[in-house]
């Protein structure tokens, strides 16, 4: 009981923060004519965005052929309205009207580092006067602060914690010997994944060894419902 209580905590967390992230976009896409406004005034919104929190390592408009308008890279990611990963979240967003979130990949903030971070992709329509469709808002988002939350909670002597996302990949783990060196692990073939979400809570196998257990233990794992992260512990 006192895992489950655990994971539901972490769980409850990560979902307050995310959704803090995404509903601030979604202020944006529920503004009748925002695709309209002066290139100034978006400029000035997503300026506020990027000054309230610094989790949107980039964040951009783009107009109906895809191509960037606005953008606001205050860290040094780009946001490339070329790359694959843009491309198929915008087409989504666009031709669907609906939010997208893309699966978490690894991705070096300038071309010159070797550091790579984990970086998640929101995308929410944006329409004109007569509200229509008519772009994208997008903003690449570091999740970074997942492992902040991992290793600040007590999980015992021994315990271990991670996140798992949307796409089955493990983006976050309690123990990593070194949280600059990110890694994502796929889990897609695991069948406690299945049970975690049609249940909700329960009780799994962890689907990895974690470094400082040698055999497989006994868990549990919370949905994070905002995205239906998986928090787990053990």
């Amino acid at each position: 009981m006192i895992q489950q209580a655990r994971s539901e905590v972490f769980a409850e967390e990560i979902s307050t923060y995310i959704t803090d992230l995404q509903r601030k976009l979604g202020y944006l896409s529920r503004i009748q004519g925002f695709s309209e406004l002066p290139k100034s005034i978006q400029q000035s919104m997503l300026e506020g965005l990027v000054r309230q929190n610094d989790a949107y390592e980039a964040i951009a408009v783009l107009d109906r052929q895809g191509d960037t308008t606005v953008m606001l890279s205050p860290y040094g990611l780009s946001l490339d309205a070329q790359d694959t990963q843009v491309v198929r979240t915008f087409k989504q967003t666009f031709n669907l009207n609906a939010d997208v979130v893309s699966p978490v990949e690894l991705v070096s903030p300038q071309r010159t580092s070797a550091e790579q971070i984990p970086i998640v992709t929101f995308a929410v329509p944006i329409h004109d006067q007569q509200d229509k469709v008519d772009g994208v808002l997008m903003a690449r988002v570091n999740l970074r602060f997942l492992w902040t939350v991992i290793n600040n909670r007590a999980v015992g002597h021994t315990g271990y914690a991670y996140v798992v996302d949307p796409h089955d990949l493990v983006i976050a783990q309690r123990w990593q010997q070194n949280q600059h060196q990110y890694r994502l692990t796929d889990i897609t073939n695991r069948p406690f994944i299945d049970d975690l979400r049609t249940r909700g809570v329960s009780q799994v196998k962890t689907p990895f060894n974690s470094p400082l257990l040698t055999s497989d233990c006994m868990g549990y794992g919370s949905l994070v419902e905002c995205q239906s992260f998986q928090m787990s512990t053990g």
